[in-house]
């Protein structure tokens, strides 16, 4: 099997994607599905963080970091096992406070870019409320490729957060644009089990 590199890279100037064939075989900032945190995090430092989990069910933890070293984005956000620290999402952010304009452009060059990459990929567009806003008023621009292996899928958004939302700790949230890397177990149980 060819193992080639896809790193997901979104800077002011959009560098070019290599071909992969398999989800781990995506890297967001040197770190793939499949990794454990403990390869690339101290583990009191992922203790120390507030972890989140999902409504209805504590299969999955998530937890953002930032690291001075990263390169490419303004935070990385994981989701992992818990019991094993196996990664299971990978997401690069990259904010545009009040500027979705700007979001929905740099997507459009994203999009474009692995839709090149990934022809026989499935992909397709979806508009949505964001879960978050109970108003209904902050919406999600998404677009999905589902890997032709099954392997997972990748997850490109933009998030037009209504004007003064804030998060459970009390932080104003921004519009931003993040680039998620998913393996088939996290997607199904986003699906069936999370909400």
């Amino acid at each position: 099997m060819r193992r080639l590199l896809l790193i997901l890279i979104l800077t002011l100037s959009f560098q070019t994607l290599v071909k992969a064939d398999d989800i781990r075989d995506f890297q967001i900032e040197g770190m793939s599905i499949g990794d454990s945190m403990l390869e690339h995090f101290d583990k009191k430092k992922i203790q120390k963080k507030n972890l989140f989990y999902y409504p209805k069910s504590k299969k999955y933890a998530g937890i953002s970091i930032k690291k001075k070293s990263l390169k490419r984005y303004e935070n990385t956000q994981f989701t992992f096992d818990p019991k094993t620290y196996k990664i299971y999402s990978i997401s690069g952010k990259i904010n545009f406070p009040n500027d979705i304009n700007s979001c929905l452009n740099k997507k459009k060059d994203v999009v474009k870019e692995i839709s090149t990459l990934l022809p026989s990929a499935e992909s397709y567009d979806k508009e949505s409320s964001h879960r978050y806003d109970k108003t209904g008023q902050s919406i999600n621009y998404t677009t999905y490729f589902n890997l032709k292996d099954k392997s997972g899928g990748i997850r490109i958004v933009c998030v037009d957060w209504r004007e003064g939302i804030k998060s459970n700790n009390n932080i104003l949230l921004v519009d931003k644009l993040m680039i998620s890397v998913r393996h088939k177990n996290y997607i199904k149980f986003l699906r069936k089990e999370a909400y």
